[in-house]
Formats: structure tokens, C-alpha cells, sequence
């Protein structure tokens, strides 16, 4: 896992719902996956960003899936995947009945550069 402060250049646009993404599952079947925002570095380079509830992302097992997407990602979509859960904000900032929903509207609402200070990322 990378911390904040490896997160290099500075970020110059952030796209929301980039094009979605192919690859094979774990037993090597053809899979789709939808990632939530895509930002643009200064440095030509590209952060793909996953929004999801940390229970989830827990149950499911997300983060050995985002390994595994993030191994077979182009290098000209994103050199890296950023995981962002409720962990990353403050309890009473999460809608209860939709904390998928509020994390996307937060995520926005901190705008472009505060994205690097998210801290569930995996290297690509």
C-alpha cells in the first residue's frame, strides 16, 4: 500500500464514471469493472479511483480484486488504482441508508487536489 506522500505530481483534472474497464477474473473469464473517477496528474500519468464502503470491501474481498484489475490495467488509462472508503472521512459525514452515494458527493465536493490524501491505494 502507498501512503499520501507517495503520490507524486500534482492532480490537473478528475473525470467521473471513466470508461469501463475489461479484464480477466480470477478464474479467467472476461470481466468488466466501472471505476468511479480517473485523475489526471500533471505528469501525464493517471490515478484510478474506486469508491467503496469499507464493510464491503471487506466481505467482498474488493481489495484482491482491484490487485487484480490493477495488474491488468493499461498503462495509458492509470498507472495506479486509489481505493476511497467511509474510512476515509468522518463517521458523521457517511449517509447511513447510502454510503456508496454520499462518498461519491464527498469525493467531489473535496475537489481535484485533495485526492493524493486518500490512503488506500495500491500500486498498479
Amino acid at each position: 500500500m502507498l501512503g499520501p506522500a507517495d503520490c507524486g505530481p500534482e492532480i490537473r483534472e478528475v473525470q467521473a464514471q471513466p470508461p469501463v474497464i475489461r479484464y480477466r477474473d480470477a478464474r479467467g473469464r472476461p470481466a468488466v469493472h466501472h471505476f468511479d473517477f480517473r485523475a489526471l496528474l500533471t505528469d501525464g500519468n493517471a490515478i484510478a479511483v474506486a469508491v467503496r464502503p469499507l464493510a464491503r470491501v471487506r466481505k467482498y474481498r474488493f481489495k484482491d480484486t482491484l490487485r487484480l484489475i490493477a495488474s491488468q490495467l493499461p498503462r495509458s488509462f492509470a498507472t495506479r488504482v486509489l481505493l476511497f472508503t467511509d474510512a476515509d472521512i468522518p463517521r458523521p459525514e457517511v449517509v447511513a441508508h447510502a454510503p456508496t452515494t454520499r462518498l461519491i458527493e464527498h469525493a467531489r465536493e473535496l475537489g481535484a487536489p485533495m485526492i493524493p490524501a486518500f490512503t488506500h491505494m495500491i500500486l498498479a
